[in-house]
């Protein structure tokens, strides 16, 4: 599945520091991933996840709290996006006699193409930042994670009856193009995924600066 396969190229390269995250359940559903500790809400479930110590001392350089949550907006965005594609095309082969079903499987899955082409850039970024953030187990764990709580939405949609599934894809367009899917709208996060300097690369260019001055 497509979510392996991004989570498996993030893994290229082993990470040298982890950083605490948390997954957050809002009342309505939704789950997000941040790093910032979120204020407590008997409406939210919060989960903390990650959270090794660095295998060595923190760098001299900025800390990447905004790299770290954009790249897991983006990463997690992917995951939803891919499946709602596969849901609307396997409609359209599930129900072919539906009223509008090809156009509508057609216009989904053309919207999603779209909007994986137009998040290309940022989709490779954050495979740059979420590999030097985070160590391999904890990529997997992540990978593992968003895909049960994709896979269970997934489910409760497919149970419904097909011409609310239809109704879902018709308007899956729209979703894409809201502030909440379209990313690359959003200049704060854009800035701070694509300026962001790997800290391995820093630490492994002072270790040689070090090891020069011996």
């Amino acid at each position: 599945m497509r979510w392996k396969m991004l989570i498996l190229a993030a893994l290229a390269m082993p990470a040298c520091q982890a950083q605490q995250v948390y997954k957050v359940v809002g009342a309505d559903g939704r789950i997000t991933f941040t790093d910032r500790p979120p204020p407590a809400s008997p409406a939210q479930a919060v989960t903390p996840f990650g959270g090794r110590a660095p295998a060595r001392p923190a760098p001299a350089v900025p800390a990447a709290r905004g790299p770290i949550e954009a790249a897991l907006q983006v990463y997690y965005k992917q995951i939803i996006v891919h499946s709602a594609k596969e849901l609307c095309r396997q409609l359209g082969s599930m129900y072919p006699d539906l009223p509008g079903v090809a156009a509508t499987a057609a216009t989904a899955a053309q919207a999603g193409t779209q909007w994986q082409q137009r998040h290309a850039a940022l989709a490779q970024q954050q495979i740059v930042v979420l590999q030097d953030q985070f160590t391999r187990a904890e990529l997997l764990r992540m990978a593992d994670d968003a895909r049960i709580e994709n896979n269970s939405y997934v489910s409760r949609l497919s149970r419904q009856p097909p011409a609310e599934q239809l109704g879902w894809c018709a308007q899956f367009p729209k979703t894409l193009a809201s502030l909440e899917f379209d990313l690359a709208s959003n200049p704060v996060l854009v800035r701070q995924l694509m300026d962001y300097k790997p800290v391995k690369h820093a630490l492994e260019n002072g270790d040689r600066r070090r090891a020069g001055d011996q």
